[in-house]
Formats: structure tokens, sequence, C-alpha cells
């Protein structure tokens, strides 16, 4: 069994890692957002999702917003092409 938290928040995330059983992360846009919008400006989404891919001891699940099935394959492949060498640089 893998056990991953899902939230946006960093500080949660940190928290439940140094429990030392959680295996990784599992997020949505609104989570992602709301915890960026907390933060008022001060760091993108972009940064932010990084921050969590950084924080994760494993995979981090991440969300699309689109609706039709080009759209999905699109968004998945910029947030693959965007974040996955985050991951590749810790393994």
């Amino acid at each position: 069994m893998k056990i991953f938290i899902d939230t946006a928040e960093l500080n949660e995330i940190k928290r439940a890692v140094s429990w030392g059983i959680v295996d990784g992360v599992t997020t949505n846009p609104s989570l992602i957002k709301r915890a960026v919008d907390r933060r008022k400006g001060a760091i993108s989404m972009e940064d932010y999702i990084k921050e969590i891919v950084k924080a994760s001891p494993g995979p981090v699940s991440l969300e699309v917003i689109g609706r039709r099935a080009d759209e999905i394959i699109e968004q998945g492949i910029l947030l693959h092409e965007r974040f996955s060498p985050l991951r590749r640089s810790r393994d």
C-alpha cells in the first residue's frame, strides 16, 4: 500500500513527509489556486507546483482542467514536460 497526502498546502505536505509514512502527493487545480492565492502574489502557480514536487518524497499527482480530449492531452503533456524533470533530478 502507498499513502499519498491530498493537499496543496506546503506546510501540510512537509509535516506529513516528516512522519515518514507519505509516499507522494495528490492535489488538484482548485487546491493549488487557493494555496497560491493565500500567498497574495508572493509566488506563481508554476513555482508553487515546483515546491510541491520538491517537497514530495515520491510521485505527485496533478490534474488538468481541460474538458475535451485534445485539451486534456495538451495540458497533460505540458505538466509532464514542466514538472517531471524535477522528479528525475531527485531520483
